[in-house]
């Protein structure tokens, strides 16, 4: 080989090693970049003394958390006892998991205003809803919640007691017809098909009809409302856990990555807007539905002042979505779970039916002074939403760091409180696994303080449709067992002496494996 082509190889090749090397190193320099990103606040718990699990190296609490988060929550309480600290379980920022009811009593109450703010994860950035009560903290928080409490004082409820009976005794001929048939009843579509209708007649004054043998096209829009499960979801909720920002930039971008179906989303939205422009045109000063009630509150600027008492028409439009989502899915899966475990203790159902029966002295439709009767009802409603809580998981912001009983919640960090554990914490319930509505009784007295009761929520940001869905369920079982006895069968899911069997979902969630059917006697036939 010659001098010169010797010399040109030996360059070449130094050309292509100095080339891989520089990739090599960048490479390397984007993995340290990274490393120290993920792993750069890892030491924050530790720092202020609180226990928890190691984060994996750039997979933070993955490993842990493949097979579901409850189980992963369970395996770490075992270990680390009521509170301890994680890492970007909701985006990039420290979270705090606690049962503690002694710890939540501070931030629940007596420091609400630091953490007036939830910490939920982004779940869409196009919806409607945004505007709401839900998702707004602070100021504007506050503004909202004083006019929105208005519609649920008990005044304005008796105009959805209206709608409630309606809605109700639809359902009832309903369950009739399918009876008829020799079908079983499908718990979760008919008790979504009734608490729809009631949210459309009371939240706009709309005929909906949703209680029919068709899916129309509103009760089509809210049972598809919710995407949960999608490929594309999980995806960018993994990447949240790593870049918040660019998970938004995902969810603007990509419809099908949005929790919040886009085209129901502009369903409600063009449906409140509609229903708006009707009731300017009408000019009535009468309150017929709960938009009514927010109209009187209309401001004609587009922002409205923090010590203001009023919400602009884009929040009038957002929190009526909001209405419809929350009344729609809260309180059908409590209506489900209450009637799933009627069938399941039927001398409990027997005393409801019997209270019932007592209290409309003949009638098949209740009065709204007839609920406040309904005491042994109301702690059967109480006892399931304790066993199956509609919302397993609440959240909170730190918006200063603060320091409980040695427990230091940094600023910024996140409070994930563990709603579903502890509705069934021993410590704080007796048999807790066990189907008891005389523990709500007035003369019992629980092993712990109220904030162990958080089906709903508590403190200044307690559910404020608490009255209403309570209404609803009151409503329903009145005039459902009025005329049916719900009862398991060898046909039924599940079966005569079965339980129902959970599986996880979304990984914070449970659901029935299968959905629940249920067979009804006709107490005419009984």
């Amino acid at each position: 080989m010659s001098a010169p082509l010797k010399a040109y190889i030996e360059t070449m090749n130094f050309s292509l090693l100095g080339g891989l090397s520089d990739f090599l190193l960048f490479v390397c320099l984007l993995l340290v970049v990274f490393y120290w990103y993920c792993n750069g606040f890892f030491n924050v718990w530790e720092q202020l003394g609180v226990p928890g699990p190691k984060p994996w190296p750039f997979l933070l609490h993955i490993p842990e958390l493949r097979n579901g988060m409850e189980q992963a929550f369970d395996k770490w309480e075992s270990e680390y006892g009521r509170t301890y600290g994680l890492q970007s379980i909701i985006s990039r920022r420290p979270a705090l998991v606690t049962t503690d009811t002694k710890l939540l009593y501070h931030i629940f109450v007596k420091d609400f205003d630091n953490f007036v703010n939830r910490a939920s994860p982004s779940l869409s950035t196009k919806t409607t809803a945004l505007r709401s009560l839900f998702f707004y903290g602070g100021s504007d928080w506050r503004r909202t919640r004083h006019v929105m409490s208005l519609m649920f004082t008990g005044g304005k409820l008796k105009i959805t007691m209206y709608h409630a009976n309606n809605s109700a005794a639809t359902l009832v001929n309903l369950i009739k017809r399918i009876k008829a048939k020799g079908e079983l009843v499908p718990l979760k579509k008919f008790m979504a098909k009734y608490t729809s209708d009631v949210i459309a007649k009371s939240g706009f004054g709309l005929k909906a009809e949703a209680v029919s043998d068709v899916d129309n096209e509103f009760f089509d829009n809210i049972n598809k409302f919710l995407s949960l499960g999608s490929t594309s979801q999980q995806f960018f909720r993994l990447i949240g856990l790593y870049f918040p920002f660019i998970s938004k930039i995902g969810l603007h971008f990509f419809e099908n990555a949005d929790w919040i179906n886009p085209k129901a989303d502009a369903y409600f939205s063009e449906l409140a807007n509609n229903a708006i422009e009707t009731k300017r045109e009408q000019k009535s000063e009468k309150v017929n539905d709960m938009l009514d009630l927010l109209l009187h509150s209309e401001t004609p600027r587009a922002v409205a002042g923090p010590n203001e008492k009023c919400l602009t028409t884009k929040e009038i439009v957002a929190n009526s979505v909001l209405l419809i989502l929350a009344a729609y899915e809260t309180t059908s899966s409590t209506l489900r779970s209450l009637l799933y475990l009627l069938a399941q203790n039927q001398d409990i159902q027997d005393k409801v039916i019997q209270e019932i029966d007592t209290v409309l002295d003949g009638r098949t439709e209740p009065e709204y002074e007839d609920l406040t009767n309904l005491k042994y009802t109301e702690q059967v409603i109480k006892e399931a939403i304790r066993l199956f809580p509609p919302v397993p998981i609440l959240t909170r912001e730190a918006l200063e760091t603060k320091t409980y009983d040695g427990v230091t919640i940094p600023k910024g960090s996140c409070v994930l409180i563990r709603v579903n554990k502890i509705l069934r914490d021993p410590e704080y319930w007796s048999e807790p696994d066990k189907f008891n509505p005389d523990r709500f009784a007035p003369d019992v007295e629980h092993k712990a303080s109220a904030v162990a009761y958080l089906a709903f929520g508590f403190g200044p940001r307690i559910c404020i449709g608490k009255r209403l869905a309570i209404l609803e369920l009151k409503v329903a079982l009145s005039q459902l067992l009025s005329n049916f006895r719900f009862v398991k069968t060898d046909l039924t899911y599940p079966k005569l002496g079965e339980d129902v069997k959970m599986v996880n979902v979304i990984n914070t969630m449970s659901q029935p494996e299968k959905p629940i059917e249920l067979d009804v006697v006709l107490r005419k036939e009984e």
